[in-house]
């Protein structure tokens, strides 16, 4: 409604970060895509896109496209270890959405586009894996090779069916992840 309120909310959840990563012993990262757009004011990502997608213009042109490459990535996931680990010993386990782009500002096709921003995350990831401190669950590859495509989506084919996350990711992330 506001703008003041608008921030008074962001703080809000801001705060309410801070404190379940202080107290979390373990902290779980999805990466979902490696499309944003930056303020060209503040120089910091939107968290959605506004304006004319088709066009491929922001709103009132405030923000730019940027697609991430792999040293972006690397440098951006550094930073996000170093935060968590500046706030105490935590456990991290990384995950790459299995949810494809719905759209896709490069020139690429979607499948292609969606495939790229994925397999960088992905590679980027790997780098920081020592299955000591930083993990990685495979949910990914779990929706995309082991249960496939389609069969592991809704019929909007953007979300994972409530099943497929009962009979084969919860008890994956279960084994892999806890002493039950």
């Amino acid at each position: 409604a506001s703008l003041d309120q608008a921030i008074s909310k962001v703080d809000s959840v801001l705060s309410k970060l801070n404190n379940s990563l202080k107290n979390a012993d373990v902290v779980i990262i999805t990466l979902g895509l490696i499309e944003t757009w930056i303020s060209k004011v503040k120089n910091f990502a939107w968290h959605s896109f506004h304006g004319d997608a088709l066009a491929k213009k922001s709103l009132d042109d405030l923000a730019y496209f940027k697609q991430l490459n792999f040293e972006e990535v690397t440098n951006y996931i550094q930073k996000i270890i170093n935060i968590i680990n500046n706030i105490g010993n935590k456990k991290i386990i990384f995950t790459v959405s299995p949810i494809p782009l719905n759209f896709t500002f490069t020139n690429n096709d979607i499948v292609i586009a969606n495939k790229y921003s994925k397999s960088v995350l992905r590679s980027a990831i790997d780098g920081f894996i020592d299955n000591k401190n930083v993990f990685y669950f495979p949910s990914f590859e779990i929706i995309q090779d082991c249960v496939g495509w389609p069969n592991s989506f809704k019929d909007d084919k953007r979300h994972v069916k409530i099943e497929v996350f009962k009979d084969f990711i919860g008890p994956t992330f279960i084994k892999s992840f806890t002493s039950l």
